[in-house]
């Protein structure tokens, strides 16, 4: 196994609430602002002299995802001033990259994985199963590694369903 000193940050923000706009309470409606200040407070939390900032954000996808509007909202938030923060910060040697990862068997997804959604997902997805924890993981891993220093400014898709 590789070990190496890293000054990177690693926001993992996330919410799993599943219903569409018009069902959504006033209080649930606020819950993407948290992903959104989660970026932002990382972002003042940073050593302004080097270092990496990686994200998840939502995977691209242009169909959209019924009962999905409070996480898109909250994943756009994270992803879309990603491309602007990395040029603002290239100059001091810090980058930004997100990860979008799929459908990933966590205990916050545990509650729609065990119903049939799960199977459902799982043959949606092109590998035809459910992302783990390690797969997320193996990809900021690659981000996080000194030898990748000349990225910067990328969303990175792993596995979308």
């Amino acid at each position: 196994m590789k070990f190496w000193v890293s000054d990177s940050i690693v926001n993992l923000p996330g919410n799993l609430i599943l219903k569409p706009a018009h069902l959504s309470t006033e209080e649930e409606f606020y819950h993407p602002s948290y992903n959104l200040k989660s970026a932002f407070s990382v972002v003042r939390a940073l050593d302004l002299t080097k270092g990496l900032f990686n994200c998840l954000c939502r995977p691209q996808r242009e169909s959209g995802v019924s009962n999905h509007e409070l996480i898109s909202c909250a994943k756009s938030g994270v992803e879309g001033p990603r491309t602007v923060c990395c040029q603002t910060y290239a100059k001091k040697n810090i980058r930004v990259n997100t990860v979008a990862p799929g459908v990933v068997d966590t205990p916050l997804s545990s509650k729609i994985l065990i119903t049939k959604r799960h199977s459902m997902s799982a043959k949606k997805s092109m590998l035809g199963e459910i992302g783990k924890p390690k797969d997320i993981s193996n990809m900021i891993s690659f981000f996080i590694d000194p030898e990748n220093n000349w990225i910067t400014g990328q969303k990175f898709v792993v596995m979308e369903v």
